[in-house]
């Protein structure tokens, strides 16, 4: 039974840890966790935790786990230096949950922990499904469905006057005596929704009751956006969601193909962002935020479409776990991460380095567990010559400047490889674009037991031969973004600041056809986009075999999205064009808010 103050849902646990240091047992960190908010508080609420120690001690780094009844530990946010204790978490089942913090003082490597257990309730009272408001998205619901015992549940929501424009949520296991809950995204504002949850078990379909919902108004602040180019039957419909992710100002905003806002980040209520990364297959989505200027491109997080804190880690304790492996710590995180089929992550980290006399900012990419702990990196001063010097020898006048991540080098320093993309192929590798060498890599990762080898290296001066040369004076991709390969294929988005530096011209979007063995490729595509972009962009294919390139514009602080049919080159035809009044880093095409696919 619980205690009955006035947090009788709370059990407070402290667990004690001795450090030994020299042959002495050493004070642990008297840990203290408490929470400001109230007790037995439903699915799906944010709940606020905060650690102390007593007495006060500066510096601790934090690290906070949950767990269910009967359960195992996962980490939430791992060990940090910038959080100061606190803790926002907003659990999607009932039951009771442990919540832990551990605190350690990283200059002595003192810990302690301590261990609350909360009782979260279920939305539903009277044994019916219910849907609810989301505090964080006015265009966001979540529905709530009675527990089962056998079978897997979805929701199905259309707008009420249209039935014909039908989403699904991704299935949920039955989990007997536990209610399912959905986060429903992808609504237009100040609509009328109809939605009811659907249970397959076996061969058999159960619909539930029709419930409705209208979502509120956008908020302020969200640009606007036009159509020049409308879809149309060539276009793929079934890829009917642009996702614009922002940079100037800072957005992650999803629209229909009419340009309509259906989601949005919400700031306000999830603090500050440095841009989105790319959705994760399922409904969730990889950013990096931005808890201060000092800060910027050191923290990856994991969020749902609510922006509640799924996962998150850091540079600095990425660096501790790599030094451990005897590994180079890094400076940053950048510019891109993936979900790997088997749940793990890979994502851009920065490292830096003086070879002779040149002060070098290079990359790598580092895989995370799905506690976001360190399993496997590639380091590109390991693996690539640096003798190659940045193309159009770019440097980093200051962290943060021109796409560079941090670095403590002197400035300025030779942005050396300026990586943007990482994606996995069908063969367990992985692909990599160098921006400023011109490259797009592909690294042997062999699902985790690869040595980080470079297999090839495409483009100029690499060594894939391109078989169709004559297609163009400068074949090759220059300065480009996005780079994804599946199958023989490979698409990106040909920025072209080497090119058009040389011959003029615009931006492209590209589709290679690979022969590995023979390291050989045949441009399929190569498409004039029909303007320059010297930076950003993002490459697609779509469910119709149609391509997608998104584009940022410094010059007219356009973003472009484009989708191409694609024709026999020289060009495809420009099938649909959007655009956006703000900078965008990518924008990119998804099924729904639940289904993305490079």
């Amino acid at each position: 039974m619980l205690g009955l103050t006035s947090r009788k849902s709370i059990i407070y646990k402290t667990v004690t840890f001795l450090t030994i240091w020299g042959g002495l047992a050493e004070a642990a960190l008297n840990v203290q966790l408490s929470t400001t908010s109230g007790p037995n508080l439903p699915v799906g609420t944010r709940l606020q935790f905060q650690a102390s120690v007593t007495p006060p001690t500066s510096g601790l780094w934090y690290r906070f786990r949950v767990k269910p009844a009967g359960g195992s530990f996962s980490v939430i946010k791992d060990f940090d230096p910038y959080s100061n204790g606190a803790f926002a978490w907003a659990p999607m089942e009932e039951g009771a949950w442990d919540i832990e913090v551990t605190a350690k003082n990283p200059s002595n490597q003192d810990t302690g922990a301590a261990t609350v257990t909360y009782n979260v309730v279920s939305q539903i009272t009277a044994g019916a499904p219910v849907v609810s408001s989301v505090s964080t998205n006015t265009l966001m619901a979540l529905f709530s469905v009675p527990a089962c015992t056998a079978g897997n549940v979805s929701v199905t929501f259309w707008p009420t006057a249209n039935a014909a424009d039908v989403t699904s949520t991704r299935s949920l296991p039955c989990k007997p005596g536990k209610s399912l809950n959905f986060l429903i995204a992808g609504m237009l504002p100040s609509t009328e929704y109809t939605m009811r949850h659907r249970t397959v078990s076996g061969w058999t379909t159960t619909n539930g009751p029709s419930l409705t919902f209208t979502t509120g108004a956008l908020p302020g602040g969200i640009t606007n956006s036009s159509v020049p180019s409308p879809a149309n039957p060539a276009t793929s419909q079934l890829d009917k969601v642009v996702l614009e992710v922002g940079l100037v100002p800072a957005q992650c905003i999803a629209r229909n193909l009419s340009g309509v806002p259906i989601w949005y980040y919400n700031t306000a209520a999830n603090g500050p962002l440095f841009y989105c990364l790319r959705p994760v297959l399922g409904g969730t989505m990889l950013l990096i935020p931005q808890p201060s200027p000092s800060l910027t491109q050191l923290i990856i997080q994991e969020v749902d479409l609510a922006g509640n804190l799924l996962r998150e880690t850091n540079a600095q304790r990425v660096s501790e776990q790599l030094v451990a492996m005897g590994k180079q710590p890094i400076t940053g995180i950048h510019h891109d991460a993936t979900r790997l089929p088997n749940g793990n992550t890979a994502m851009i980290v920065s490292r830096e380095k003086v070879v002779g006399t040149r002060r070098m900012v290079g990359d790598g990419i580092v895989v995370l567990d799905r506690d976001f702990q360190v399993l496997w990196s590639f380091d590109t001063f390991e693996k690539l010559d640096t003798n190659r010097a940045a193309v159009a020898g770019e440097l980093c006048t200051g962290s943060g400047q021109g796409g560079c991540p941090p670095f403590s080098l002197l400035a300025p320093t030779e942005d050396w490889t300026h990586a943007n993309s990482v994606s996995y192929t069908d063969d367990g590798n992985l692909i990599m674009s160098l921006r400023h060498q011109d490259w797009v890599i592909k690294i042997r990762y062999a699902n985790g037991a690869g040595n980080g080898d470079v297999i090839w290296k495409l483009g100029p001066q690499g060594d894939i031969t391109l078989t169709n040369p004559g297609v163009s004076s400068f074949p090759f991709q220059s300065h480009q973004h996005y780079a994804i390969q599946k199958g023989n294929r490979l698409w990106l988005y040909d920025n072209g600041n080497t090119r058009v530096g040389l011959l003029g011209g615009n931006s492209r979007g590209q589709v290679y056809v690979l022969n590995e063995a023979t390291k050989t490729a045949t441009l399929e595509l190569n498409a004039d986009l029909g303007f320059y972009t010297a930076a950003l962009g993002s490459a697609q294919r779509l469910a119709n075999g149609n391509y997608a390139f998104g584009g940022g514009d410094f010059v007219n602080t356009l973003g472009k999205h484009i989708e191409v049919v694609p024709n026999p080159l020289p060009a495809g035809t420009l099938n649909y064009i959007s655009q956006v009044g703000n900078i965008w880093y990518r924008a990119l095409r998804m099924r729904d808010m639940y289904t993305y696919l490079d």
